[in-house]
């Protein structure tokens, strides 16, 4: 962050030079960025009478940015969307829904698992 106030640069605003910059002032090879986003969730259920589950459905998006800082260029660049659920069976008897922040974390969870991935098959 402190670069970033350094340099009047808002977060948003990033661009892929910023990042060269960045990684050459403090001697770095390559700098990753990533950025998440929410880009939906919605509530589920599955009934026969009661409800006997309540789901919480969450897509995210990990926007990927690792940048060379010799020349400024993508080593690699994507953008990762997953889809989670995060469940609670009976509800009505074991109190409270499923947590949107648990979907959260699984999303997060799946779209570093991709990226790594990705680095590795590089």
């Amino acid at each position: 962050m402190e670069f970033l106030e350094d340099n009047n640069i808002d977060p948003k605003d990033l661009k892929k030079g910023d990042i060269a910059n960045f990684g050459k002032k403090y001697d770095y090879p390559n700098v990753a960025v990533l950025t998440f986003n929410q880009i939906n969730e919605r509530n589920g259920s599955d009934s026969f009478i009661i409800p006997w589950s309540a789901n919480k459905v969450v897509s995210a998006e990990m926007i990927t940015k690792v940048i060379n800082t010799d020349d400024g260029s993508y080593i690699y660049r994507n953008d990762i969307v997953k889809e989670v659920r995060s469940s609670r069976v009976l509800p009505i008897v074991f109190g409270s829904g499923p947590s949107i922040v648990n979907a959260w974390l699984y999303a997060v969870d799946q779209c570093t698992q991709q990226f790594f991935k990705d680095l590795n098959d590089l």
